[in-house]
């Protein structure tokens, strides 16, 4: 997949997304100690995705491509409670390139803060991809829409989805004056 940089809207208004109502704040990833913790979240949210228990599924591995990949090319900021990661969101540019919550704090509305950070950016689009079996209603009703079917198989269809900014319409100045 070729990667375009887009143009970022205005960031004016942009919420801020530090203290959430639920227990749970969202930061910026606080050095490479929460890399392990990151790590376990990963790992547990992709070994519960797999039903068949998939065993190449390697939590040292995982810590190893957190570190040496998606750190360095990434901008990854953390859901926390009581300072402990709950779950984290790896950006680079205007693409999601991962957002896992922990089992126990799904449905707490932190992925929707996670994305809410995201989309606060600037940015005109964001795009991700995922298994729409999944999480594809989560994707859709936090407004991405899907543009193509990467591949399915028996088990599952992977998409590619989009979410644009809404721009508000512009009004002519000229249109519907009277005074002329």
């Amino acid at each position: 997949m070729v990667e375009v940089d887009v143009p970022r809207a205005s960031a004016v208004g942009a919420q801020s997304f530090t203290e959430m109502p639920h227990g749970f704040s969202i930061r910026p990833m606080q050095g490479s100690d929460e890399a392990s913790a990151l790590a376990r979240i990963w790992h547990v949210t992709q070994v519960d995705a797999h039903d068949d228990g998939d065993e190449t599924l390697d939590l040292e591995a995982t810590r190893r491509y957190i570190d040496c990949v998606l750190l360095p090319l990434h901008e990854v900021i953390v859901a926390a409670s009581g300072g402990v990661p709950v779950g984290f969101l790896a950006l680079r540019r205007n693409h999601v390139a991962q957002l896992h919550v922990a089992p126990a704090w799904q449905r707490r509305g932190i992925g929707a803060a996670l994305l809410g950070w995201a989309k606060a950016q600037g940015w005109t689009r964001l795009s991700l991809s995922c298994i729409r079996e999944r999480v594809g209603g989560f994707y859709e009703a936090s407004g991405f829409r899907a543009k193509r079917v990467i591949r399915t198989t028996q088990a599952c269809t992977y998409v590619d989805y989009e979410w644009r900014l809404r721009q508000a319409p512009v009004i002519d100045a000229m249109k519907g004056d009277s005074n002329g």
